[in-house]
């Protein structure tokens, strides 16, 4: 059975397979002087030997050479593994072992410990084939040699597995199978460092306790002296705002002293440049007073030709709200013949509608006379052979009378051939009628480009009155340019009205079309209606008469216009013709008239088909013209909302120049204002020999001066207040609070780096737990897939696996738990199994786990001890089936004879004066 080998932490890369070659051991437990246990380089190979004889001294020899500490060697100190009598007699004794590997396409690597019984110090030696000295190494360089071979001493339960870990799984809980299970897979160094950073948090947590409790200490010793602080705040505040305002009122008297001074030297220049300002003044008021009344003058002369200007510019905008107040109605006049003819085009709708109706009843009644038929058809068979002999004596007068009838079909036949050629010059008509309809379409676009065209002269002729208004404000020398502006806007108009009167035209012209159209399509359509109903008269009069004969003919002669009913008809007269020609040479003669009837019938039904496509074509024509009429009135409406927003723009252009003539009445006011203003100052202006109010500003400033000087002795007697309430603050009160301060501040930033250490800790931490639980999960699951796989190769009817949890947060507090089926009857927990099945189950779980953490080699101690014969060697099979497939070495030690049987080279370990030896047989 092959088994999947994973090497989860890098193991042996391909063409560095690593095997034991020979283990030489000197002095170490058992063993005395040197002994060399030559494995020869075997892929599966046994040790055995009787109880005590030194088996598992071989075990620990491989490890304790490879790196294995005192814990995993279950000694206290490295002298304990100096043997017993070599220490006595030797206080210098020393004991080593020495691990020789042969590495495939390299030279191969010698790894020795030794460890001194005197000072228990322990030294690593490495040294190569090709070397002739031991070189003094790390512990650190030999984990990292043998890590590059694939064996990992952290994880030593991985390689070697002991009868202790096989009999402790048995009796161990969900958490002791989950730190096993670390152990294998080596999340147990996580695990540490997670409790590392626990033990740290919660340190963190303590120390952060405690300066809470100092900071509260600190805060009960600060409010005894906190009064003595507010008062001594209060004293800085006052007195650091009283020294601000001394400042403030000092800066304030000297500026005083330096304004009234300047007060002084002014008013003497003043004095002298007052006289001038004042003739100087006087004689600019009335040189501005002169201008304005030249400028009155002409503002009022540009004023009343504005006012014509407006006067022709609203004639002519009257003249134009008539137009289109003309304009308005005859849009009206057009949309009310609109609807007139739409209620013909009703009218012709109902008539088509009724026309169509009584076809329907034509096609129902030939329905039933076709179910008639075939009820007849099914009753023909019965009474075919009775009607025999009075058909033979009657063939002659029936022959007659189809002949007639014959003819009457034909001229029924020359009716309906009248009645197609009416419907395709019907058609021609309607197509007419289209083209006369898109002509006037044509038409309203014109007129629609046209009343744009309007639109926009009105606009631009709206915007030449309001510039006319604008430059009513202008001078003298641009009265001409208006002039001529006024020429061409009047010229414009006058296009503009040359261009309204073709547009009236081109509405009149497509009035009269309009009528033209309505007037030949409705003669039209009733001269189509007229021909309709007779071809319907005609289709229906020869029903009545064909009822006199027989029902099979009747029926045949009736038929609808549905093509699968007609398909169905000529089908069953087929099979009709079929089975008459079985009969008798009489009847023979009977069918084929019946054949010759059928066959017209049928092209009355194709003549039918075609008038009614052609009716559906007629009704789809007016449809389109329907959708032409509705389009023409969409167009007409937004003819007549354009209308209204010309009529809104002009309305607009009112109101602004109405706008216009209140300013420009308001400027009359002002103007008049001014000049009465003017006509009050007059007076005073020969006054200007003594300087105003001069004399009052010095005397306010004097004033102002003795209110700061007498602030200022407020000031001081204030700052003498203070000097008094210095005198009662305690300073050693005040440096206390202070030295509080400062402590409370230096322990809170303290909290707070605890608190955020805490924070980083939680972060690490929860990232390890996390790391921890993605790869236990991923490894248990390789460890169920092989677990399964080698326990049914020891119990085959059996099943075994690892129960756990998928939740990160309950999986650590639930553990690991052992679940096994031994045989096909129900599950089990491991606690209620016998104990040999546990020790099949915990082997089982430490294969699984060496076959999904591959090693170079697997050294097996006395795992088989509580195994029954059977078991043994079935895992000796399994055993010796992985050797060979994955090409790995297993060193395992048994004294079970089953076991022995399987392997191909043996070491026999034996006592002999006090010491352990060992002797290899190879088979």
């Amino acid at each position: 059975m092959e088994m999947a080998m994973e090497d989860v932490d890098g193991g042996v890369h391909e063409g560095q397979a690593a095997r034991l070659s020979k283990i030489r051991i000197s002095n170490f437990k058992n063993y005395v002087g040197d002994h060399v246990i030559d494995v020869a380089r075997e892929s599966f190979v046994c040790v055995f030997g009787r109880n005590g004889s030194g088996k598992s001294c071989v075990v620990d020899a491989i490890a304790f050479c490879l790196g294995a500490s005192t814990t995993q060697l279950r000694v206290k100190k490295l002298a304990s593994l100096v043997n017993d009598s070599v220490a006595s007699r030797d206080p210098n004794a020393v004991c080593s072992v020495c691990v020789e590997f042969s590495i495939s396409e390299q030279p191969d690597l010698w790894i020795k410990r030794q460890v001194d019984v005197r000072t228990s110090a322990t030294k690593f030696l490495v040294r190569d084939a090709n070397g002739d000295h031991w070189k003094t190494v790390s512990r650190g360089v030999v984990e990292d040699t043998v890590k590059s071979l694939g064996i990992d001493m952290n994880l030593q339960d991985r390689f070697i597995i002991r009868q202790a870990n096989a009999t402790a799984l048995a009796q161990v809980s969900s958490q002791g199978l989950l730190n096993f299970c670390e152990r294998v897979i080596g999340t147990i160094g996580l695990l540490q460092e997670i409790d590392e950073l626990r033990a740290k948090e919660n340190e963190a947590l303590t120390q952060c306790e405690q300066l809470r409790e100092e900071v509260e200490q600190l805060q009960t010793e600060r409010a005894k002296s906190q009064p003595m602080v507010e008062k001594f705040r209060k004293w800085i505040y006052d007195k650091e705002h009283l020294r601000d305002r001394i400042q403030d009122e000092s800066a304030k008297l000297a500026a005083i002293d330096h304004h009234l001074l300047d007060l002084y030297q002014c008013t003497k220049r003043s004095l002298c440049h007052e006289i001038d300002l004042r003739n100087e003044e006087v004689m600019s008021i009335q040189k501005n007073l002169a201008q304005q009344q030249t400028e009155q003058k002409t503002h009022t002369a540009h004023a009343h030709k504005t006012e014509e200007l407006v006067a022709k510019a609203k004639q002519d905008y009257s003249s134009i709200v008539r137009r289109r107040i003309a304009l308005e109605t005859k849009i009206k006049s057009v949309q009310a013949e609109l609807k007139q003819r739409e209620v013909k085009g009703q009218e012709l709708r109902r008539e088509y509608d009724s026309a169509i109706r009584d076809e329907r009843e034509i096609d129902n009644s030939v329905g039933a006379h076709r179910k008639l038929l075939s009820e007849l058809q099914a009753d023909y068979k019965i009474t075919q052979l009775k009607q025999v002999e009075k058909l033979s004596a009657t063939h002659d007068k029936d022959k007659h009378k189809y002949e007639g009838r014959l003819r009457e079909i034909a001229a029924l036949e020359n009716a309906l051939n009248e009645s197609i050629h009416d419907k395709d010059q019907k058609f021609a008509t309607f197509e007419k009628a289209q083209r006369a309809l898109d002509g006037t379409k044509g038409i309203i676009r014109q007129l629609r480009r046209e009343l744009d065209a309007c639109q926009e002269e009105d606009r631009k002729l709206h915007d030449q009155i309001e510039e006319e208004t604008r430059r009513s404000q202008y001078q003298k020398s641009e009265i001409t340019q208006l002039k001529r502006d006024l020429e061409k806007d009047e010229e414009q108009r006058r296009l503009a009205d040359a261009k309204l009167q073709t547009a009236q035209l081109k509405v009149d012209m497509a009035r009269a079309s309009l009528q033209t159209i309505d007037t030949t399509h409705i003669d039209e359509m009733s001269r189509q209606l007229s021909r309709m109903k007779a071809c319907q008269k005609e289709l229906s009069a020869p029903f009545p008469e064909i009822t006199e004969f027989k029902s099979e003919i009747e029926l045949i002669k009736k038929v609808t216009s549905c093509e699968r009913a007609l398909e169905n008809a000529e089908r069953r007269a087929l099979t009709v013709r079929t089975q008459r020609k079985y009969l008798h040479d009489q009847i023979s003669a009977l069918d084929k008239n019946q054949q010759v009837l059928s066959g017209s019938l049928g092209s009355l039904l194709s003549s039918l088909d075609s008038t009614s496509n052609r009716e559906e074509a007629c009704k789809r024509v007016l449809t389109d013209h329907k959708n032409a009429l509705v389009a023409v009135k969409e167009k007409i409406f937004q003819c007549q909302k354009s209308c209204l927003e010309i009529t809104n723009d002009l309305e607009r252009a009112s109101s602004q120049i109405a706008e216009r003539e209140v300013k420009k009445k308001v400027n009359d006011k002002f103007i008049a204002e001014l000049q009465r203003e003017l006509l009050q100052l007059s007076p005073h202006f020969d006054y200007a020999e003594k300087p105003l109010y001069e004399a009052e500003d010095i005397e306010a400033t004097k004033t102002l001066r003795s209110q700061v000087q007498v602030s200022l002795g407020l000031l001081k007697e204030e700052e003498t207040v203070l000097e008094r309430v210095k005198a009662t603050i305690s300073r050693q009160a005040v440096e206390d609070a202070m030295r509080c301060q400062e402590d409370i501040m230096l322990k809170e930033g303290k909290v707070e780096s605890l608190r955020a250490d805490i924070l980083r800790m939680n972060e690490r931490r929860d990232s390890l737990i996390t790391t921890r639980f993605s790869r236990l999960v991923s490894a248990l699951r390789d460890v169920n897939d092989n677990l399964g796989k080698i326990y049914r190769v020891l119990n085959e009817d059996g099943e075994c696996y690892l129960g756990y949890s998928l939740e990160k947060a309950t999986f650590f507090d639930e553990g690991l738990v052992f679940n096994c089926k031994p045989d096909e009857n129900h599950w089990q927990h491991f606690v209620g199994l016998s104990g040999g099945q546990q020790v099949v189950c915990s082997v089982s779980l430490m294969l699984a786990f060496q076959a999904s953490f591959s090693c170079p080699f697997y050294i097996c101690d006395e795992i088989d001890a509580a195994l029954d014969t059977i078991n043994v060697s079935k895992l000796g099979k399994l055993l010796l089936q992985q050797s060979e497939k994955t090409k790995t070495q297993f060193l395992i030690v048994s004294h079970r004879p089953e076991m022995w049987e399987l392997c191909s080279y043996l070491v026999g370990i034996y006592e002999r004066d006090h010491s352990a030896c060992a002797i290899a047989c190879h088979f």
